[in-house]
């Protein structure tokens, strides 16, 4: 019986865990307005997708309609474990040269482009500045990408700043589905090269997703059925 009660208590543990790893997905779609690379004309579709997995909490206290995520050091929680742009190669890798940290940011603030807009603002970069050799880990055409902007605004009281303080995945879990994003007429999204090229974006969606359970979670669940299934004598 005790015996029993152990694997109850493990089993319950380890799938608590795997639920607890929940990752959330932010997905921005748009089009091309520039391009300097020859990967992408005018008017292409761009798909753009960050996957959160640590409940990160703001940065600094909230103040007034605005939550800022920054990781700007290595030593601060990671904010993006992967990122992917549609047309690039290559796999997301946190810059972690000794002397270039990421500067990596999610902020949500309210009344940049009007009065009452709910704004949204996503960087992924490598500090390049600091250190020419730093890399994110994705290409274009074969010349490594290290930044990553996108930001637009969305209809008013979309978001609810009335929580303090916000933890990351918490938080836009409770808003998940597809919206529209405008795009800022003088200040549009824009991925940079190491060569100097540069794509500029118009958005036009934003998405926020939960992944449905892995099969990790499916196979921790069917490891306890049989310890609930008595013997027959």
């Amino acid at each position: 019986m005790i015996k029993r009660s152990l694997l109850l208590a493990l089993g319950f543990g380890l799938l608590s865990s795997a639920v607890q790893a929940a990752q959330i997905i932010f997905t921005f779609t748009g089009s091309v307005l520039s391009s300097q690379s020859s990967e992408y004309e005018v008017g292409d579709s761009i798909t753009t997708t960050f996957i959160v997995t640590e409940n990160v909490a703001t940065s600094f206290a909230p103040s007034g309609a605005s939550y800022e995520w920054i990781e700007e050091d290595l030593t601060d929680p990671e904010l993006f474990t992967t990122v992917t742009i549609s047309g690039a190669s290559g796999t997301w890798t946190r810059p972690d040269q000794s002397s270039s940290a990421p500067e990596t940011i999610i902020g949500l603030y309210q009344g940049i482009a009007t009065a009452t807009s709910n704004d949204l603002i996503f960087e992924a970069a490598a500090d390049i500045a600091d250190d020419p050799n730093a890399r994110n880990g994705l290409t274009i055409g074969g010349e490594p990408v290290y930044y990553v902007l996108l930001q637009g605004f969305m209809d008013p009281g979309m978001f609810s700043f009335d929580v303090d303080p916000v933890n990351l995945v918490d938080y836009f879990s409770s808003y998940v589905g597809s919206y529209a994003i405008s795009a800022y007429d003088s200040s549009p999204s824009v991925i940079r090269l190491v060569n100097g090229d540069e794509i500029s974006l118009a958005l036009n969606t934003f998405t926020i997703s939960i992944p449905e359970p892995t099969s990790a979670v499916i196979f921790l669940g069917g490891l306890m059925i049989p310890i609930f299934r008595r013997k027959r004598i």
